[in-house]
């Protein structure tokens, strides 16, 4: 994470990009918010052309990104928690997750930010969500060595 006092308000910022960008299943914004909080992989993310790159290179980190995904489960959880107190998402009928009024209007006030490490999250978000399109998630945790 780019700086330790700043891990839930990154990972909201990521849950919300991956929300608007229609990634609602709990595993998949998870690690989606692993892939775009961290600084070395965000800046790996934007050398990959399509999925089977960046899977084929992503995967050699395997060791690391299986740490990364473990120490950001705290932080993951208290945000996604934060949202969900605080009314910016909701949880449907279906088990997936959406963004409320509230959350859409957060969501486009981050927008704004063209700068800094929320426009790299939201970035990081675009240059992933195009990569992987409709791969099944449970493949793409197989892919990239992801132990649960």
């Amino acid at each position: 994470m780019d700086r330790i006092i700043n891990n839930e308000s990154v990972a909201i910022c990521a849950i919300l990009n991956s929300l608007v960008l229609g990634i609602d299943d709990i595993a998949r914004l998870n690690l989606f918010v692993v892939m775009t909080t961290d600084r070395a992989i965000r800046n790996r993310l934007v050398n990959y052309a399509n999925y089977e790159e960046m899977v084929g290179k992503e995967s050699s980190y395997y060791q690391a990104l299986n740490r990364k995904f473990v120490e950001l489960q705290p932080v993951f959880l208290n945000a996604i928690t934060m949202l969900l107190m605080g009314g910016k998402i909701e949880k449907t009928p279906e088990g997936k997750y959406c963004l409320t009024n509230e959350g859409n209007l957060m969501a486009w006030e981050l927008q704004n930010y063209q700068e800094g490490v929320m426009e790299n999250v939201r970035q990081a978000a675009i240059q992933l969500e195009a990569m992987i399109g409709q791969k099944d998630t449970m493949t793409w945790y197989k892919d990239l060595k992801i132990v649960l």
